[in-house]
């Protein structure tokens, strides 16, 4: 249970940082909050992506489709899938220093990501503000 309530808090910072602009237009009062997030952009990032990578690894692997209801796999599945990209989207310069460059299709992969949530960092940010929330809360109020 705290374990969810922690990806959903990181689901929850990473999708704010790679949507700053967007919150900072709808909300001033976020900037500087979200600028000091900033200095950890990597650090969350790699957290986002790790936590994305065991939740889908998790999701697709174990048949939890067939444990849980359509809507809540559904839902654990886009979280993940969420936190995966948005983790490479901000630990992209992270990535790309510490992998080798004998992985160029990883690292391809990677920018490819990375490109994708910065043209639509709008709609990263909202989806990842609101499945984070529902990570962050579904446990506490299931039990």
């Amino acid at each position: 249970m705290i374990i969810e309530t922690f990806i959903g808090l990181i689901i929850i910072l990473a999708s704010g940082l790679a949507g700053t602009q967007v919150l900072i237009d709808e909300q001033p009062s976020l900037k500087i909050t979200l600028h000091h997030l900033n200095a950890y952009r990597d650090v969350i990032g790699l957290c986002a992506l790790i936590g994305g990578l065991l939740g889908m690894y998790h999701s697709v692997s174990t048949g939890l489709s067939t444990i849980y209801s359509p809507l809540y796999w559904l839902s654990w599945t886009s979280s993940n899938l969420i936190a995966l990209c948005v983790g490479i989207h901000l630990a992209y310069t992270l990535i790309v220093i510490k992998v080798p460059h004998r992985y160029l299709s990883f690292i391809k992969l990677c920018t490819y990501i990375r490109d994708l949530v910065a043209q639509r960092s709008h709609a990263f940010c909202w989806l990842g503000l609101a499945l984070g929330s529902w990570r962050v809360l579904y446990p506490w109020l299931n039990s």
